[in-house]
């Protein structure tokens, strides 16, 4: 019997095309590994962001990035067409001035730039003025006296560069408030540092599917039959939740996807879902657990009780995707200073955690082991108190054992430190999400044994087969090896199929939480 290598495959359900002015593929997309932004050319994302006309005469921008660089501002001065304009048009101004170029070789080149809006081409102060012939002394003395500052670059197209370097700070300005924009940006920087994650991960691979949150249950709808016969190991949600009726609804149709797939989806909610503006306002809260007994929680109380609430985790806290710009993070073609911090949500450090956890000991289940296992060299903006931590808030250790009991994952950080991790796991409904992950795991060998091989064995050593096998595919991904195995096959009726009983008992090393893997199935 041949067993081959199994990937990890992750799939990833965010919004890559939200707002964006493409078409939605038909199926998930895989990620070239070696090179993650090939990715760009298989979506071809393209998404207008609105400007004031006295900025843009279109009144907007067509963005079309090609790799994940290009949401940097140095380049989008160089790739969108008006801005690039601007941008050259006030490189030769500076050239001009620092050269002494002639006022009217200036002008000559301004006035036939291709695209240069007239403002710019030919300045109130430098335009050609009437000849006062009221004193020949004053013609003589122009014609004898040319003094060479009067060749250089006067004071009008001083002021057409300051009017230069303003627009663009004004344009890009626009751009990174733009929520849209911003989002996309928040998007594309997560699913960077994922698929950064998983470059030394050959045994890894990475699928997408672009989502969005109007239409979450008809995209779910229409990728179940793909992802029923290409089952991912482990789906990642980034679309933000909270407590109103549209979202429990939607969170409802990922627990059924979940459970329907077998197949564990981490999510994540915003600080809406306790009715709090931002995360710093936690500390209003009572105890958590009880907080979420009041009757506005009824559908999320319902959800905690359903099977399928095992298959989901929810985490929350999200962390900075960079420094915002300005000061502390400078771009090269034109200064500005940034008004609004970008956040990612917490899923895509969760799939970074557990990326790890497969590189480090070949399972997804040591998320927690914390002191092994974080996101590291993350942004650390000055906070109060002079202060410097990567997420939106620190939560205080009884903070973080609440959210535990009330079936929440936070993202945690420290003061001062450049990282970030889940000491603590827990699905939805309670139990242990590495768990899930195991379950998950195990059960795709298992069917996949059972597909390939299932008409070959013989019953009498279906169970010493199975044992065998599931040792060896133990063992071929690390010594984290079981305790304990049982298998049990119970002869079948007349007509019906044999009972399969597996009973696995993980080290504590492989799950943390000493829980035994039970199944049932008919083979």
């Amino acid at each position: 019997m041949e067993i081959p290598s199994f990937p990890y495959k992750i799939l990833i359900l965010a919004p890559f095309l939200s707002g964006m002015e493409s078409s939605f593929p038909d199926r998930p997309l895989q990620v070239n590994m070696e090179n993650p932004d090939d990715i760009f050319s298989q979506l071809n994302p393209s998404f207008y962001v609105p400007l004031p006309k006295e900025l843009h005469p279109a009144g907007g921008v067509n963005i079309r990035p090609q790799k994940s660089k290009d949401f940097h501002p140095d380049s989008l001065v160089q790739t969108l067409p008006f801005l690039k304009t601007l941008g050259e048009a006030r490189e030769f101004l500076k050239e001009a001035r620092d050269k002494g170029l002639a006022e009217e070789e200036v002008a000559a080149k301004l006035a036939n730039w291709p695209e240069l809006p007239a403002e710019f081409k030919y300045p109130p102060a430098a335009s050609p003025k009437k000849k006062d012939t009221t004193s020949k002394i004053d013609d003589l003395l122009k014609l004898v006296a040319l003094p060479e500052e009067e060749k250089n670059l006067t004071g009008a197209y001083i002021d057409v560069l300051s009017s230069l370097e303003w627009q663009l700070q004004q344009i890009l300005k626009s751009i990174f408030k733009d929520q849209a924009f911003r989002q996309a940006e928040a998007t594309w920087l997560g699913f960077k540092y994922l698929s950064n994650s998983m470059k030394k991960n050959h045994k890894g691979e990475l699928n997408i599917y672009p989502i969005s949150a109007k239409n979450l249950q008809e995209n779910l709808d229409h990728l179940l039959p793909f992802l029923i016969t290409e089952l991912p190991s482990l789906i990642i949600l980034d679309l933000p939740f909270d407590n109103s009726q549209v979202s429990m609804e939607n969170l409802q149709k990922v627990a059924s996807l979940a459970e329907t797939l077998l197949v564990p989806v981490v999510c994540w909610i915003k600080p809406q879902f306790f009715y709090l503006e931002s995360w710093s306002e936690i500390t209003r809260l009572p105890f958590l657990p009880h907080f979420l007994e009041e009757a506005a929680y009824a559908k999320w109380r319902q959800l905690k009780r359903t099977p399928a609430a095992r298959w989901l985790a929810i985490t929350c806290n999200c962390f900075l995707g960079r420094y915002p710009y300005g000061a502390e993070n400078r771009p090269k073609q034109v200064y500005f200073e940034e008004s609004q911090e970008l956040w990612l949500s917490p899923v895509w450090a969760m799939g970074i955690l557990i990326n790890q956890s497969l590189q480090k000991y070949g399972w997804p289940t040591r998320i927690t082991d914390w002191k092994n296992i974080f996101v590291e060299n993350l942004p650390l903006p000055l906070r109060e108190g002079n202060k410097t931590y990567p997420t939106e808030v620190l939560f205080s250790e009884d903070r973080i054992d609440q959210f535990i009991r009330a079936g929440i994952v936070p993202l945690v950080s420290m003061a001062n430190k450049d990282m970030a991790f889940c000491p603590r796991e827990t699905t939805i409904a309670g139990g242990s999400f590495a768990y899930q992950l195991l379950l998950t795991k195990v059960t795709q060998f298992i069917l996949w044994l059972k597909e390939n091989y299932g008409q070959e064995i013989p019953l009498a050593q279906l169970g010493q087969k199975l044992k065998e096998n599931l040792a060896f595919f133990f063992t071929r991904i690390s010594d984290l090896t079981p305790q304990g195995m049982e298998i049990s096959v119970a002869q079948p009726k007349p007509g019906k199929p044999a009972e399969v009983k597996i009973e696995i008992e993980p080290s504590r090393q492989l799950l943390p939480s000493g829980e035994k893997i039970e199944l049932k199935l008919d083979w």
